[in-house]
């Protein structure tokens, strides 16, 4: 597979800290998975990995923090492995992208060298309900039209407890509408110690999206916390929006 410039953009993230080639139909990276990186720490020996890792954007932008961290992504969409792996091919050993339909990782022997392998794992799932099609990771081009919530988010659990460690974290961003359903599967797929973190886009207005950070067989009690407000009042950032957005700084979800 070739690029056509006709085909994909190149777009900044971070205040021009780093580009991204992606495609211009289908699933386009933006304030989410800045968002999602941002809400993640990673100690010095720490693996991550991205499940449905789209074009990058979520990689690269922790790349940006933790540059000596290795991580992987795992991806099935044919144009979308393509393009993280062209995007992320600079970093070289640090990041590597696996092709791969991430309801076959736990059923896959050849995949058991994987089991308990990462730290931590995060992950942006599709997230529209009411259908019976068949979800392939084409979360980034029609996935989100014909996500099955209560099966397909399921299995995408079922493989973050297989990749993660005991007492690793698992991190997404999700619709605040959601809420319920998700906190009742991951409970299901034996992960604890909720940390809900609202992003609303200006102050007053109900919260579309919630960070949820969570830890695999952790008994620790859930805690909302302070949240993020994304605009003043006049459309412009906020300070704090800015802070993560454009400079890359860090989401406070654990204070």
């Amino acid at each position: 597979m070739n690029f056509d410039t006709e085909n994909y953009t190149i777009d900044e993230f971070l205040g021009g800290k780093f580009k991204l080639k992606q495609p211009k139909k289908g699933f386009r990276a933006g304030t989410d998975s800045i968002l999602l990186a941002a809400s993640i720490q990673l100690k010095k020996e720490d693996s991550l990995v991205e499940l449905g890792c789209g074009s990058g954007a979520v990689l690269l932008s922790l790349n940006h923090r933790f540059s000596n961290n290795f991580m992987s992504g795992i991806e099935f969409d044919n144009t979308s492995y393509y393009y993280a792996s062209k995007n992320l091919e600079k970093i070289g050993n640090i990041v590597k992208i696996l092709k791969e339909d991430i309801r076959e990782i736990p059923k896959n022997t050849s995949y058991k060298s994987l089991q308990q392998k990462f730290n931590q794992v995060t992950m942006n799932p599709p997230f529209f309900q009411n259908s019976n099609k068949k979800q392939q990771s084409i979360s980034r081009t029609n996935a989100r039209s014909f996500f099955n919530q209560s099966h397909d988010l399921a299995l995408w659990f079922k493989t973050g407890n297989f990749l993660l460690r005991d007492h690793g974290f698992l991190t997404l961003i999700y619709p605040c509408s959601l809420l319920a359903p998700l906190i009742k599967i991951a409970e299901t797929a034996h992960f604890g110690g909720f940390k809900i973190f609202p992003i609303w886009s200006k102050s007053g207005e109900d919260a579309k999206r919630i960070i949820v950070q969570m830890q695999k067989n952790s008994n620790k009690p859930t805690s909302l916390k302070a949240g993020l407000t994304l605009y003043n009042s006049d459309n412009t950032h906020t300070l704090e929006a800015t802070r993560i957005l454009r400079d890359g700084g860090q989401l406070n979800i654990n204070n």
